[in-house]
């Protein structure tokens, strides 16, 4: 038998989206790929499509859905080969504050020593960053309308999911038919950024891959060596460290230099809701951060 992912699981970097695999996972109907970013059908693998398969949905044991995890948004060239191997799929849309997303990807970056530069260099250079380009939603998401409906695609948001969890899930549960009276355990934020001065990053640089502390797998349950109050000791420490951060990165992006690419942002985002008919008013930061605007 022949497997084809019929949902797939489009997401930015920092969004969410590896939560959403790994909560979905736990549902009986669904069998998701092992691997949170398999890039099954990245133009790369076309020659080991099938095998990528056969390994990553080695598991399946007949279920109704089986999930594919590795679509982001901004590599929107894979639509269309998507959509010749999977025409009746659905779409899972993982979406986080463009601003919110954008500046946790940077500390993301900082941390894993992929990024240098200070934030106003990059938003000097504008739309053609990948940092601000992964945070136009509507503009990549259009390619993937050129070939489904609108109906096949459920916007989540980070905001929502972390709000209402179970709600949040059961409307995903319903979305893909499968049962939704599945009681999934909350077992809190998962893949947390931490700061690169972090002594708990430096030491383990935990946050480079799936071996996070707060990163577990699917297939592979894991576990620290750390006792676990030295784990949360350290784990706390870094996350205050990284609010700290943001809150400099955030004061920063109220001045000129900035304006005309947010701007563009909160275009994008209107865009957005008229096209799905949502409403994303709790974005607090794309729709306040403004020149002259209230602290947020």
């Amino acid at each position: 038998m022949e497997l084809k992912p019929n949902l797939f699981l489009i997401g930015a970097p920092k969004t969410g989206s590896y939560s959403m695999w790994y909560y979905l996972s736990k549902h009986p109907e669904i069998c998701m790929c092992k691997d949170k970013e398999p890039h099954i059908f990245s133009e790369l693998n076309d020659n080991y499509r099938e095998a990528l398969l056969a390994t990553q949905f080695s598991h399946y044991k007949g279920e109704a859905i089986i999930g594919e995890a590795s679509l982001y948004i901004p590599e929107d060239e894979n639509a269309e080969r998507v959509f010749q191997m999977c025409p009746d799929a659905k779409f899972i849309v993982t979406l986080r504050d463009p601003i919110d997303r954008l500046l946790s990807n940077y500390q993301y970056r900082l941390g894993r020593g992929e990024e240098k530069r200070e934030l106003s260099e990059i938003f000097k250079n504008g739309l053609n960053e990948s940092l601000i380009d992964a945070s136009l939603y509507y503009k990549h998401l259009n390619a993937f309308l050129k070939y489904y409906p609108k109906d096949a695609f459920l916007i989540i948001t980070t905001e929502n999911f972390q709000n209402d969890f179970e709600a949040t899930l059961n409307n995903i549960f319903k979305f893909i038919n499968v049962d939704a009276n599945v009681n999934i355990e909350n077992e809190g934020k998962l893949n947390v950024t931490m700061s690169s001065t972090s002594l708990f990053n430096k030491i383990f640089r935990w946050n480079k891959g799936s071996k996070n502390w707060n990163r577990p797998n699917i297939t592979e349950q894991r576990s620290s060596l750390l006792p676990d109050f030295i784990r949360n000791y350290l784990s706390t420490k870094g996350i205050k460290e990284s609010k700290l951060e943001r809150k400099k990165l955030e004061n920063l992006l109220k001045g000129d230099p900035f304006q005309s690419v947010i701007k563009a942002l909160q275009n994008d985002t209107k865009a957005l809701e008229r096209c799905f008919d949502i409403d994303l008013s709790n974005w607090v930061y794309i729709n306040k951060l403004t020149k002259g605007d209230i602290d947020i």
